[in-house]
């Protein structure tokens, strides 16, 4: 198991969404996977 500080999650915006690169390459020893957690306001897409 891998444990990912909070510092080292990448947060991307946009107006209306905000996306969280929770693993990736850059903060993990995985370098095939990456894992985002997109957050979409009300009526967004």
């Amino acid at each position: 198991m891998e444990f990912i500080m909070s510092k080292e999650i990448k947060e991307l915006s946009n107006p209306g969404v905000i996306s969280r690169q929770l693993l990736n390459p850059d903060n993990s020893k995985s370098t095939r996977v990456t894992i985002t957690e997109v957050h979409l306001a009300k009526g967004k897409e």
